[in-house]
């Protein structure tokens, strides 16, 4: 499929993060976009509404008219296989793609790199679209969440490169056939579509063999996950270059946090800081760094861009100090995430009381994963643990696994299991104190908590 001769895309599940930056990039592009999703009050769909874009809630055939193109996420199939909206569509004869597909061709004629892996994703590609930025190089980007610094999460810049976010959920990043591809790290997620490691490990290996013979590949060669790809990777015709802190690697660094940032030294024994706490921001700093080098940014200048870095929407997003209580958002929702992120919280605020309100996302990650989920939690350097209910995400409730069992799981800690998000709130404001931590964690609808809880605060 070409974009030539299509003029209007219309977007079914536009309030989500990746279809809203796509819709978002199409309308920089100067196609006309609309949309349709069953929430109107997504946080993603805001600068849309600022271009005036027609959103409507809910989905309906009426919302086709004039339409030439539909792009839809994959969740939205999974929920529904005969929903109207799609089944008209193929009934005009118009195109049905995945927002992949789109985004796919809007790299055309770009110098694409995807940033890959099961964590990280997100800064890691912020970091790379910034230091590009500041070099003067005016790439187009997508992240899956706003860049602080930027303010932005897209933008359609006049250089040659395409950074984005390529997410291997359901193989959705098979679309892409990028130039450079960066693999943060390679753990179990996703068993709604994965059954294994070793099932995404499979579709990485398909992602990278669809490359093209000159395509790089940056690859973190400290996790277990990444080196069996590599293992299974022999004999590939591109060019692997491989960083790390602890194995041996093309590109290593050592490093260490030092109070509420990061500092660690490349091979040329430059001293970089990170302003963003914690080993994993090393990895995720060292891969945009080893990237933008072979993109051929001047390393003053990567160092330069490095160190004034401020982070991303979302991950240890430190809100601010409200009434003597401070309010941190992290979308950490895997188990992994959720250990490291508390465990920099304790470094960051080791006297501190830290609470932290956890939304588990989508039933079978929580099923798939309750031990770890359990285990995570238990050795939390954490005070307090709320749990609310698990969000569906793209699933339905089939009754297997339920937020409050997770809780009554967890042992050594103060858990307390809240059904309902407002009762969250009034919970927390009947017993934080000041000087508390808060820590707002979920990939959910959780931000809701902190948003109302900042709000009571400053009043």
């Amino acid at each position: 499929m070409k974009l030539a001769g299509i003029k209007h895309i219309h977007f079914m599940g536009i309030g989500g993060s990746g279809t809203s930056v796509v819709a978002n990039l199409a309308l920089a592009k100067g196609f006309k976009v609309s949309g349709c999703d069953l929430n109107l009050h997504s946080l993603y769909t805001k600068e849309l509404e600022k271009n005036e874009v027609s959103i409507s809630r809910g989905h309906s055939p009426s919302h086709l008219s004039g339409v030439d193109l539909l792009a839809l996420s994959r969740a939205i199939v999974n929920l529904d296989p005969e929903n109207p909206e799609i089944v008209e569509a193929r009934r005009q004869g118009i195109p049905v793609v995945q927002w992949q597909a789109v985004l796919n061709l809007l790299m055309e004629n770009y110098v694409s790199v995807g940033i890959s892996g099961t964590h990280g994703k997100g800064t890691t590609t912020a970091i790379l679209a910034e230091i590009l930025t500041e070099a003067g190089l005016d790439p187009t980007f997508e992240v899956g969440a706003k860049i602080s610094k930027l303010g932005t999460n897209f933008k359609v810049g006049k250089g040659k490169h395409f950074i984005f976010e390529a997410d291997e959920y359901a193989g959705n990043f098979l679309y892409y056939h990028p130039n450079v591809l960066v693999v943060t790290n390679l753990e179990f997620d996703h068993p709604d579509c994965f059954k294994s490691i070793e099932d995404i490990i499979d579709s990485f290996e398909k992602l990278i063999r669809g490359m093209k013979s000159s395509a790089i590949l940056i690859a973190n060669v400290d996790s277990d996950g990444v080196r069996s790809l590599l293992k299974k990777l022999e004999g590939w015709e591109g060019r692997v270059i491989t960083f790390g802190l602890e194995n041996q690697a093309d590109w290593t660094a050592s490093g260490a946090q030092v109070g509420e940032k990061t500092t660690f030294e490349l091979p040329s024994k430059t001293a970089v800081v990170v302003h963003l706490p914690g080993k994993h921001n090393i990895y995720n700093a060292l891969a945009a760094i080893v990237a933008a080098s072979f993109l051929g940014v001047p390393e003053e200048k990567i160092i330069k861009s490095v160190a004034s870095f401020e982070g991303v929407e979302g991950r240890f997003d430190v809100r601010g100090e409200f009434s003597g209580v401070t309010i941190i958002d992290d979308y950490a929702h895997h188990p992994e995430s959720i250990k490291v992120t508390l465990a920099t919280a304790r470094e960051v605020f080791p006297k501190n009381r830290i609470w932290c309100v956890f939304q588990p996302h989508m039933f079978s990650r929580t099923r798939a994963l309750f031990n770890d989920f359990a285990s995570a939690f238990c050795s939390a350097p954490i005070d307090q643990l709320v749990i609310t209910d698990i969000f569906a995400a793209r699933e339905k409730d089939e009754g297997l696994v339920h937020a409050k069992e997770l809780a009554e799981s967890i042992s050594g800690k103060s858990v307390k299991y809240i059904k309902d998000l407002n009762q969250v709130k009034k919970y927390l404001l009947e017993n934080i104190q000041k000087g508390d931590i808060v820590i707002i964690m979920g990939a959910g609808d959780i931000y809701r908590v902190s948003e109302e809880l900042i709000e009571s605060l400053k009043n």
